[in-house]
């Protein structure tokens, strides 16, 4: 016997993150989402940074090397353009490289 109301599951998880009960676990998919993305676009660059995280729609880097640290702060308008696209939703506002 066959249900009537059948859901996708893609479409399933939406409506189950978009509950206010979920809020956590939405925030860290989305950084997870967002450290992938920064890390793909990083790509071999990745080795010189130490951390990453995400909070109130900012994304927090610690950057060892000095050359890469004044390039990411140069490009930090198109990174957080890029990223938000790689994510497919506006997650982040700014990078702040430290």
């Amino acid at each position: 016997m066959r249900k009537s109301n059948v859901q996708l599951l893609g479409e399933a998880l939406k409506e189950f993150l978009s509950a206010d009960d979920c809020r956590k676990l939405r925030e860290k998919l989305q950084q997870t989402a967002v450290t992938e993305a920064l890390q793909e676009l990083l790509g071999a660059k990745v080795v010189y940074v130490q951390g990453m995280y995400l909070r109130e729609r900012k994304v927090y880097m610690s950057v060892t090397s000095s050359a890469l640290r004044s390039e990411l702060v140069m490009q930090r308008a198109s990174l957080t353009e890029r990223v938000n696209a790689a994510v497919g939703e506006q997650v982040i506002d700014e990078i702040i490289v430290r």
